[in-house]
């Protein structure tokens, strides 16, 4: 099979357009999808679909999740893409590019060059503007330098160099060194941007095809999840209704009792007879509970036991305490205070016997023995009937509904099919076409990347060189002394001289040829951001691209006429490219609609040929399937032939009987106490206190008593531990048989009252109303709605879940964060720091050109004139140095010593350091 080779750029294209078609405004939160336990559940009588669970996850922005968080250089790349969007033009697509450029041949393109080289060149104005700037400014510069340092050698030739400053040189060279400090500091930070940027470049450059490669798999992701989607809406979620609703017809004559026991007061029967039923369980939990007080009270006693042998240690303690030793006594008297809570409460005895109720198993034997459940035997009885005569009445006619349904499961299965069938037809291999050749070749693209990055470095080492020059040349110029005839200190401003001029002519050297490898950068990483990046972060605000965007749509055959047809006659045959839009669906009307959030089958109009949600589909199914539902309750067709009198003279003595009974509860203090022996067992905090104390060595003599008493309570500790589970399991059993107890309390004038409003309610003459009222809400709730919950389910799914723009957007954020984010932008960053540093050289040479001179002045600029003494008049053997320093050679002038002409007598000031 042939495929089309497509040349970079063009070949990128197609990929291009769908991302930027594709593109909306970035998303702040990733979709979730919550873990059901279950497919659904169908416990209740209401219909519960579960979410949907994604099996793979996008790999297109996970390389984020690693990435360095750098606010630093977002800011500054934010920056440059602010100046690149006010230069950048709208790009001429009609006037440029023909058919066959557009279609990737090289020697259109080249012919549109030669041709239209006036439109290109207005094109690129600006960035032909900037670039020129770049190239011509720092070598005219440079040129003008070198005359000018020629000039000025010449013209100082044979003159003496000035050592003595100026009357304002102290100032000038304060306020030069003031200015060229910024200059110096944003040259260096500009080197640290540079090299900073470089790896950045550098790395993201050589993942760029794996990073390529996710993003264009996770489109089939989508497809596939798509698929997944459907799948789940018309045959799980169906199957999940189809169970529902076979449930509830087995259970509507089950669902009618509950609605008349609730209207009638029915209920009230039920909820007696469940109260009275727990009463033989109530027994026995008394009876264990016993056993359970019983052997917690000999445990407890054992250990209180065990407590009380302390009393040994305690008389030990006490003898400790009278020690003379102070050290020795104060810990023995720190130990004693701590075990006295102790001692105390193992004095007390603990006493479970009057926790529970003495009569409580002979009043719950009283209502077990009234068998409350045969006093309603009858009622209930005939209320187990109804139930069957509703039900065997809704199963003769639920054959046809239950036909229905499986015609609507045929229906749905046809549209999984089709719509299944349609989506694993669309052909996404164009995108491997167009990442597959990056993919094996990635490996020399590496090569390439790190042959790059070697000569990025040496040109970033370059800049370095020449910041950390000036840099140094300036630290020096602010800390260095003033140098000296002898030239025997390094930390003098004149080395700072020598640093500058070593700035200056590596500048110099390499200013014309940085100059250019700048201009060619920015020229390259400027129309890659405005053409490219822009354009997929915000759409809308460039038509021209949205225009461009539809012309490579008709080239590349990815629409379809209104007639049907596509327009690939231009393409290789073999080129696998779906027709993913329409004459009357461009690419601007799917990037509006996916922000007011439809989803890709209502923008394209699907629903006219699958008919999913409007009439002429499974909507027609379904109020069909409904409409058989509610004749389970038409016609009144339950009818009640005896009456449901239940009330009588026995059952009235029984419930005097059951109001008559007193169970006692139990006693709430004595709950409490018991509670509180939980104290008992707390020797945890008890050792902490004293291993403080005792890890404390107070005195160098160890105490024995006091480590006695640890060993001891260590000893206890398992069994004090056992014991507060056993008391926690005692105290919440004795809580819930309270309550139990509480329950077993009945009110035989309000129960009687209750029950007779029932049995008048059942003998009245609306009772078949009251049962038809219940058995319509059921067949309502439970059947109708269900069908009604599924319909919209479905809408509400298709309309927002099912084929959302939400994924793409993900991916085209993705796409454009691995392409200009962390691809593009480093790489702007290194032109744009290239730019501002040679910018930065040219007043930067100029000032430290100027410092120079400064730097080498030996001699501050005099406060007041000294006069030198007069020699031409004295004698040989007179001596001016007034006795001193008589073996000191004579100088013949006075300036030449190291005090500046005043020997060992103090000199005047003259500002040393100005």
């Amino acid at each position: 099979m042939t495929r089309i080779s497509f040349h970079w750029p063009c070949g990128w294209l197609p990929f291009l357009a769908v991302l930027t078609a594709f593109h909306i405004w970035p998303i702040s939160s990733e979709e979730t999808n919550p873990a059901p336990s279950e497919n659904a559940s169908i416990s209740s009588n209401a219909v519960q679909f579960q979410p949907y669970k994604r099996t793979e996850s996008y790999k297109c922005g996970q390389f984020m999740e690693n990435s360095i968080n750098d606010p630093a250089m977002r800011l500054f790349h934010h920056f440059n893409n602010i100046f690149i969007r006010l230069l950048a033009q709208p790009f001429p697509h009609e006037k440029l590019l023909s058919q066959d450029a557009r279609l990737g041949d090289l020697e259109v393109w080249k012919k549109s060059f030669q041709e239209n080289h006036m439109q290109w060149i207005e094109f690129e104005r600006n960035w032909l503007v900037i670039c020129a700037v770049v190239v011509v400014l720092p070598t005219v510069f440079t040129l003008l330098y070198l005359l000018y340092r020629c000039c000025v050698c010449c013209c100082t030739r044979g003159k003496k160099k000035r050592h003595t400053d100026k009357r304002f040189d102290g100032c000038q060279r304060a306020v030069l060194n003031s200015v060229l400090a910024v200059f110096v500091l944003v040259n260096v930070f500009c080197a640290v941007i540079m090299l900073i940027n470089t790896q950045y470049a550098q790395y993201s450059f050589e993942e760029l095809p794996t990073r390529m490669h996710y993003c264009t798999n996770d489109f089939s992701i989508y497809k596939m999840e798509t698929n997944e989607r459907i799948k789940k809406l018309l045959r799980d979620d169906f199957h999940v209704l189809n169970a529902t609703l076979v449930h509830n017809f087995h259970n509507v004559g089950a669902n009618v009792l509950v609605k008349i026991k609730k209207t009638t007061g029915l209920v009230m029967i039920d909820e007696i007879i469940d109260r009275t039923k727990q009463a033989g369980t109530i027994q026995k939990d008394i009876i264990d509970l016993e056993r359970d007080l019983r052997q917690f009270q000999a445990s407890d006693s054992l250990f209180l036991k065990k407590i009380t042998k302390l009393k040994e240690s305690e008389e030990s303690l006490l003898k400790c305490q009278s020690l003379p030793n102070s050290s020795k006594s104060s810990l023995c008297e720190a130990v004693l205070k701590i075990l006295q809570p102790l001692l105390s409460d193992s004095a007390s005895e603990t006493s479970t016997g009057d926790i529970l109720p003495t009569n409580a198993i002979e009043s719950l034997k009283q209502i077990t023995d009234l068998n409350t459940e045969e006093k309603f035997a009858g009622v209930r009885e005939k209320m187990y009937s109804l139930q069957s005569l509703i039900q065997d009445f809704v199963d003769q006619r639920q054959d046809d509904a239950i036909d229905r349904l499986k015609s609507l499961d045929d229906t749905m299965f046809r549209l999984y099919e089709d719509i299944s069938s349609g989506i694993k037809g669309i052909d996404l291999h164009f995108l491997d076409d167009l990442v597959d050749p990056m993919m094996q070749r990635r490996e020399q693209f590496r090569t390439y990347v790190q042959y790059s990055w070697i000569i990025s470095l040496v040109v970033t080492g370059i800049f370095f060189f020449i910041a950390l020059s000036f840099f140094l040349g300036l630290f020096y110029g602010f800390c260095g002394r003033r140098p000296s005839y002898h030239n025997d200190d390094c930390c003098v401003r004149s080395t700072g001289t020598k640093f500058y001029s070593c700035g200056i002519w590596m500048s110099l050297m390499f200013m014309a040829v940085f100059a250019c490898i700048t201009s060619v950068l920015i020229f390259v990483g400027a129309n890659a951001s405005s053409m490219v990046c822009l354009p997929m972060e915000d759409p809308l605000s460039h038509p021209d691209m949205l225009s461009l965007l539809d012309r490579l749509i008709d080239a590349y055959g990815l629409n379809e006429d209104a007639q049907g047809h596509t327009s690939r006659s231009s393409l290789d045959p073999d080129l696998h490219i779906p027709q993913i839009f329409t004459s009357t669906q461009r690419p601007v009307d799917i990037i509006k609609g996916c922000r007011r959030g439809a989803t890709f089958y209502t923008m394209f109009g699907l629903d006219k040929k699958f008919k999913l949600l409007n009439d002429g589909g499974p909507r027609d199914e379904y109020e069909e399937l409904s409409n058989l539902i509610k004749t389970f309750s038409s016609g009144r067709s339950f009818k009640l032939n005896d009456a449901l009198n239940f009330y009588s003279a026995d059952l009235e003595k029984a419930l005097e009987q059951l109001g008559q009974i007193q169970v006692p509860s139990i006693n709430e203090s004595q709950t409490e106490q018991l509670r509180s022996l939980s104290s008992h067992f707390k020797l945890d905090s008890v050792l902490e206190q004293l291993t403080k104390i005792s890890e404390k060595k107070l005195t160098n003599t160890p105490v024995h008593e006091a480590e006695v008493v640890i060993k001891y309570l260590e000893s206890l500790k398992p069994e004090a531990q056992a014991l507060a589970s056993q008391l926690k399991a005692i105290v919440i059993s004795l809580e819930k048989l309270k309550k139990d107890l509480d329950g077993m309390q009945f009110n035989a004038t309000e129960l009687r009252g209750q029950l007779q409003h029932t049995n008048s309610v059942l003998m009245a003459d609306n009772l078949s109303d009251r049962l038809y009222t219940a058995a319509n809400e059921v067949v309502l709730e439970d059947l109708v709605r269900n069908v009604e919950r599924y319909a919209n389910h479905v809408n509400r799914s298709m309309m927002t879940e099912i084929s959302s723009c939400e994924p793409i957007k993900e991916i085209a954020k993705n796409t454009r964060a691995a392409l200009c984010d962390y691809t593009i932008d480093p790489f702007n960053g290194v032109w744009m720091a290239m730019a501002i540093s040679l910018l930065l050289m040219m007043p930067i040479i100029m000032i430290t050109t100027s410092l120079m001179k400064l730097y080498d002045r030996i001699h501050p600029f005099p406060k007041y004139i000294v006069n030198e003494p007069a020699t031409d008049a004295a004698f040989a053997t007179d001596n001016y140095n007034g006795g001193y320093n008589t073996g000191r050679a004579n100088h013949s002038t006075p300036y030449t010593s190291s005090n500046y002409g005043y020997e060992y007598y103090p000199p005047p000031y003259l500002s040393t350091r100005g």
